[in-house]
């Protein structure tokens, strides 16, 4: 039984998908932290209001003396303190306010005492440099006034006259901010695209298959590139992934015959020789799993036949490159042009027998045609030891249900982190319900970065690339 799903595991996340969605929503990520940078400054430049301090430097003197009257530190910072208080205090605020002619004054007043001297910075910061230059200069001068009420035996010297401010005094880090801002922003974003793959319920690691899926998984193909090199890429030329060819890599080659072989097994112990294999949604490359596991077969001697299901977009004759010239294809023996036993095509480099569909799509797929293939299938079971159909894939048609009368065992292809685990297992179901036997299910175009990948087959060199057929058979004639 298959164990309720749970909403996340470690094991069940390729670094691969959280990769790939990272750069396919990399310019998200760009665009918040940019949105977030020019947001900031919209948002400062509103919010700013400036302010400008003026400043002015005292030292604490008996009154009618130019030096200190304190001989102990300790008593003139006491006393600098003191006289501090009265520059903050309400009164001397209340003298400003009079002298300047105003309702309030929106400046603030400070003084404080520089450390280990007798001397005082006061310093007023109002909104304008005029009103802190001014309110400065007029503390200043009724100091003397508030200063008789608490004592009559200092005096305050002036050392640095009040300068009009040029600057704001506020003037805010807006870079810093905005730094902070956007960088923060972006790694949200990102961190929301990892947390949707994580959440995003689809099959990418084997131990994800196995846990989710509710079916027997018989093994995972690790991804092959189609453009085997820099060439390829810029002609846009794809090259087909065959078990046959030397570029290959021996972990995918590995993987294909291992899948043959339990396949294989399976099929004897059930006593079936028909194998139909589908998958949910288009691109999983049922039709490579398919064409791989015939030449696996026809490795170990098997006669086997491949037949392209697939009326409405057929792709074995573009796997295997098979001539389209005057070749016969089930097309025409639906159409009675020919007899079934004439659509079989044997290809000699691959080995395999071909029954292969033509360019031209049947509209009707195989609905209007299910009688005469499922016919044309049992015919040719009897000179073959096994059949491989490719079919439609289950959700985008429904040819492959009707096909399903003809066939005995079902091979199920899944690409990594493709269709959603509901959909996986509802088609699954749908076969169980048409009483056919599913040999198992393989999780197709496996990139090995993930919490649950392992690093098998590398004791042997699986995994690594094979030199290419050029150099093979340069080193063979070497060798001869």
């Amino acid at each position: 039984m298959m164990e309720e799903r749970e909403l996340f595991r470690w094991d069940e996340l390729s670094w691969y998908s959280v990769l790939r969605d990272l750069v396919i929503n990399l310019w998200v990520v760009v665009l918040a932290g940019f949105t977030v940078w020019m947001g900031v400054d919209s948002v400062v430049q509103l919010r700013y209001v400036p302010a400008y301090t003026s400043y002015a430097t005292m030292a604490v003197t008996a009154k009618g003396s130019d030096i200190s009257i304190y001989s102990n530190l300790t008593a003139t910072t006491q006393m600098a303190e003191v006289i501090g208080e009265v520059f903050a205090s309400n009164v001397l605020r209340e003298k400003v306010v009079e002298e300047l002619a105003v309702t309030e004054f929106d400046g603030e007043i400070k003084a404080e005492v520089i450390p280990e001297t007798n001397m005082l910075t006061i310093q007023v910061t109002a909104p304008t440099a005029k009103q802190a230059h001014q309110g400065l200069w007029s503390a200043i001068n009724h100091y003397d006034e508030v200063s008789n009420y608490l004592f009559t035996n200092a005096d305050l010297m002036m050392l640095q006259p009040p300068s009009v401010p040029q600057t704001p005094s506020n003037t805010p880090n807006i870079r810093h901010i905005q730094k902070i801002a956007s960088v923060g922003a972006a790694i949200l974003v990102a961190a929301g695209c990892v947390l949707f793959t994580a959440l995003r319920p689809t099959v990418q690691t084997m131990q994800g298959a196995q846990r989710n899926l509710n079916g027997s998984v018989l093994g995972d193909v690790p991804f092959e590139r189609k453009w085997k090199s820099t060439k390829d890429i810029i002609r846009r030329r794809k090259k087909s992934i065959l078990l046959n060819d030397p570029g290959v890599s021996m972990g995918f080659s590995a993987s294909i015959r291992k899948i043959a072989t339990r396949l294989e097994l399976r099929m004897k112990h059930s006593g079936h020789k028909i194998l139909l294999v589908t998958s949910v949604g288009e691109n999983e490359g049922k039709s490579s799993v398919a064409t791989n596991i015939a030449l696996a077969l026809k490795e170990k001697g098997r006669r086997v036949l491949l037949l392209d299901g697939d009326l409405r977009k057929p792709a074995i004759h573009k796997v295997l490159q098979l001539p389209k010239e005057d070749a016969v294809c089930i097309n025409d023996y639906l159409n009675d042009r020919c007899e079934g036993t004439n659509t079989v095509y044997y290809d000699e480099d691959s080995g395999l027998h071909v029954v292969q569909s033509g360019d031209q799509r049947v509209n009707d797929g195989v609905r209007g045609n299910a009688t005469k293939i499922c016919q044309l299938i049992q015919a040719l079971s009897e000179t073959m030891d096994y059949i491989i159909v490719d079919s439609a894939p289950m959700a985008v048609t429904s040819d492959t249900e009707y096909l399903l009368q003809a066939v005995e065992s079902v091979l199920f292809v899944v690409r990594q982190d493709w269709c959603g685990v509901d959909a996986i297992n509802d088609k699954l179901e749908i076969l169980r319900q048409n009483n056919v036997r599913i040999q198992g299910i393989v999780l197709n175009a496996v990139h090995p970065f993930g919490f649950g990948s392992r690093s098998r087959d590398r004791y042997y060199g699986y995994g690594r690339r094979t030199r290419g057929k050029k150099k093979l058979e340069a080193e063979h004639e070497r060798e001869n």
